[in-house]
């Protein structure tokens, strides 16, 4: 045999060589992608209920660290606990989506060992689902995972731990007082055409005229006021929130009341200051609250005398 003919053949022995074992590598990739693949779906997550939104007249959320939540829906409207405040109605929309999407996405453990994940009966809260008196789901809320867009939790009759989509600890981790809802004072501003404001010294009355398709407001003596500063006080009336609820107690006189005007007369008690701010009562809850304290001297210090001069 030649020279030539020897190599030829030889790198025809390579080229059969090279070709099964890239062969051999590939048939081996696959059987470890399958086996691998088929380790990993071996587990089910268990089948949560389809419940809507419609179907929900009653949440429990049940925690050592907030005690136990009541929230019912009567006649259309969620209340509080017995004694029946009034919550966020966001919030109150942000658990019904979150009880009616619930999407589990991984099995974490099946060990039985609840204190890694919070879902142990010191840390955890459980949230009861129920319409027309009939439970309809129960879950347990553990810890946020690590990503921070899952949160470890349990289903009802089931011991494994597993991971659901998004962070279900902010959503259920409010006590009472969390929950309630903290608007205390909303007007529409176009609709006020006039305010009244009191204090120990004295009282000012403002009323809105149209001149050239713009707002003007002008007091008792005609003069104008500061259009923009009072136009920024209704902006701040529109949309006011307290800090907390507080004890009904007997506050004595007001030191600053606020009438305003418009399709409907609605009304702001200022009362002492406390540390936190000032205690307070609406015309639209029948609670006690504090106002923070700037946002109760902002609404005072409209009507200082040396803020309206124009």
């Amino acid at each position: 045999m030649s020279d030539r003919a020897s190599r030829r053949r030889s790198q025809r022995i390579r080229m059969i060589v090279v070709y099964s074992f890239f062969g051999l590598a590939i048939v081996a990739l696959a059987l470890y992608l399958g086996f691998r693949r088929s380790d990993r779906i071996q587990y089910t997550l268990p089948d949560i209920p389809e419940i809507a939104i419609g179907d929900i007249d009653a949440i429990e959320i049940d925690s050592q660290s907030n005690g136990k939540v009541e929230l019912r829906k009567r006649g259309g409207d969620w209340s509080i606990g017995p004694a029946g405040y009034k919550p966020d109605p966001k919030k109150i929309d942000k658990m019904l989506e979150t009880i009616t999407g619930l999407d589990l996405t991984d099995l974490v453990s099946t060990a039985r060992y609840y204190e890694r994940y919070e879902l142990d009966e010191a840390s955890r809260y459980t949230v009861v689902v129920s319409g027309k008196g009939n439970e309809l789901f129960r879950f347990d809320v553990g810890k946020r995972a690590p990503t921070y867009n899952h949160t470890y939790v349990r289903v009802s009759g089931d011991d494994r731990v597993f991971q659901a989509r998004g962070n279900l600890v902010d959503v259920f981790d409010d006590d009472d007082e969390a929950l309630r809802d903290k608007l205390i004072f909303s007007i529409e501003p176009s609709s006020v055409t006039r305010i009244e404001a009191t204090t120990l010294d004295a009282s000012y009355n403002l009323y809105k005229s149209v001149q050239d398709e713009k707002a003007v407001w002008t007091g008792d003596d005609e003069a104008v006021w500061d259009t923009e500063k009072v136009e920024s006080l209704l902006r701040t009336l529109s949309n006011l929130t307290s800090q907390r609820y507080i004890d009904d107690e007997d506050f004595g006189r007001p030191s600053f009341v606020l009438d305003v005007q418009g399709e409907e007369s609605k009304q702001l008690f200022l009362f002492d200051k406390v540390d936190s701010g000032y205690r307070a009562r609406s015309s639209q809850t029948p609670y006690p609250f504090i106002l923070s304290t700037y946002q109760a001297e902002r609404i005072i210090k409209t009507f200082e005398p040396e803020e309206n001069e124009s």
